[in-house]
């Protein structure tokens, strides 16, 4: 009896332990077979599908979170868990060996690429690489951002060892990374130089001209093993790597125009230029680069908040005093800005207000404007974004005017444009105030929508917050990147003392 009640408890204590342990056991296998590749854009497609057979092949699921190589190595260097590194730019990969952050022996080049003249299909307008600047014909030329985006490195060397980057400078729309590159090239209605395998991935573009290879350094794509908090041994990463070598990974890379990989593995020589940049030194006095943001800054969210004014003032006296079938659809419509992520209101814009667009063709065509990729686009962007904020604080100033007073003014006669003008206007320029300050500190600080919409074009639409992202994806970039920070703090506490003084003497006033 005694045995059979032992037996009975060991089976059930065995059950109960396998119950406990199985979670764990099953958390850590799938831990093991989850590895995180971080990869730029330009290469993320490629291994994507690479990762796909890499699962198939290996039951190791391969997460591919791709971005820009300036953007990625700032999250390692953070801590982010990642296991490989891909990067088109041999500085960032650098950075990180010094760091001890790459696994030593594990870095390698992986494929090569080459640099192309593209323009959507939907161009009419033909496009010389040798005559560049005159067949533009005022349009921007898409490309990466020099200050941080690989891409934007290889082609500021391309167009300076031709002659043309001084004159193209000013007339280059900065993206973000190569694949927004690409977008904005099929979308845009204007030529963008890209990577050879991103414009080769698109049915919407085609290849005018390739780039001389000896006008830039050799563009390698380099991998390696990460060594950070939160990754792993590196045997399921190694094995990843490792299979970017085989057949089957070749076979990929070339199916999505990327070149074999260069032989040589040892460190490039970081390039000088842009990179390193004149506010690496500490000083806390502005640059030139960083005055023309703050100007620029300054410039749009006035502007923003002049054209919106009118408008909200009129919709927020609509919704404030009328009833009328469609007034919820009306005011859900007004504060979609509010809801929506700021990058689809932007693209929403883009593909509306771009020379491709229903809208933007005909101002184009018709009254020769131009709002994409320009500051008036930065503006708008910024108005749009700003603008329910606006009408929600006139609208409560207008709600709390005592209907009264407007009923009793047109019983006396008064035309009820005289009644808006004499007595409701009046008495809600507080809150009009109070919606200017908040939508003028909105459009200071708008990002999201711009850098989609009017990409980040240094003099251009390249605001304060676009300045301060470009600065934090490049090394030494850090000292300018706190001035901005400061600067903003400074804009956006003067904003609030600012719009309480004058709140104060306005409503001192009226009671007077």
């Amino acid at each position: 009896m005694n045995s059979s009640i032992s037996i009975v408890l060991a089976f059930l204590v065995s059950a109960a332990c396998g119950i406990y342990a199985a979670p764990a056991v099953a958390q850590a296998q799938a831990q093991a077979q989850k590895i995180t590749v971080m990869t730029a854009s330009s290469m993320s497609p490629a291994i994507g599908e690479i990762s796909k057979i890499f699962q198939r092949e290996t039951g190791i699921d391969a997460i591919v979170v791709p971005a820009s190589s300036s953007a990625l190595a700032r999250q390692i260097i953070e801590g982010a868990p990642a296991d490989v590194f891909i990067s088109a730019n041999a500085d960032w990969m650098n950075r990180l060996d010094d760091k001890g952050l790459i696994i030593p022996g594990t870095r390698k080049t992986i494929a090569s690429n080459s640099l192309v003249l593209a323009a959507p299909t939907t161009l009419k307008d033909p496009v010389r690489l040798d005559a560049l600047k005159a067949t533009l014909k005022g349009r921007p030329l898409i490309v990466g951002d020099p200050d941080h985006v690989p891409l934007g490195r290889y082609t500021r060397e391309a167009l300076q060892s031709m002659g043309v980057w001084r004159t193209l400078g000013e007339q280059t729309a900065r993206a973000a990374n190569a694949r927004t590159a690409l977008a904005q090239v099929e979308r845009g209605g204007t030529v963008g130089i890209l990577y050879r395998s991103d414009a080769l991935s698109s049915p919407l573009v085609r290849i005018i001209a390739t780039l001389p290879a000896d006008s830039h350094k050799p563009i390698a794509y380099l991998a390696g093993v990460v060594r950070a908090p939160g990754a792993h041994d590196g045997a399921d990463a190694r094995r990843f790597l490792a299979f970017l070598s085989s057949p089957a990974a070749s076979r990929v890379f070339a199916a999505h125009g990327f070149l074999p990989a260069a032989t040589s593995t040892d460190k490039q020589t970081a390039a000088a230029t842009a990179a390193k940049t004149a506010t690496a030194s500490g000083s806390w006095a502005l640059s030139a680069l960083e005055v023309e943001a703050l100007t620029l800054s300054l410039k749009v969210a006035f502007w923003a908040v002049l054209i919106s004014l009118p408008l909200a003032i009129l919709v927020a006296w609509v919704l404030a005093r009328r009833i009328f079938p469609g007034k919820t659809l009306l005011n859900a419509i007004v504060h979609l800005p509010l809801i929506l992520p700021p990058v689809v209101v932007g693209y929403l814009l883009l593909v509306s207000l771009s020379t491709q667009g229903w809208l933007g063709a005909w101002l184009h065509d018709t009254l020769s404007i131009t709002i994409a990729f320009t500051w008036k686009g930065a503006a708008v962007a910024s108005g749009v974004m700003a603008f329910p904020l606006m009408v929600r604080t006139i609208r409560l100033a207008i709600e709390a005017i005592p209907a009264g007073l407007e009923q009793a003014a047109r019983t006396l006669g008064a035309h009820p444009g005289r009644v808006f003008a004499t007595i409701t206007l009046p008495l809600a320029i507080p809150g009009i105030l109070s919606g200017v300050v908040l939508a003028f500190a909105r459009s200071l600080g708008e990002f999201g929508a711009t850098i989609t919409f009017v990409s980040n074009i240094p003099g251009q639409t390249r605001t304060i917050p676009l300045a301060l992202y470009s600065l934090i994806q490049q090394p030494g970039g850090e000292s300018a990147a706190a001035r901005l920070v400061v600067l903003s703090i400074i804009l956006a506490i003067a904003a609030l003392i600012a719009s309480e003084i004058l709140a104060r003497k306005i409503s001192h006033r009226l009671e007077g």
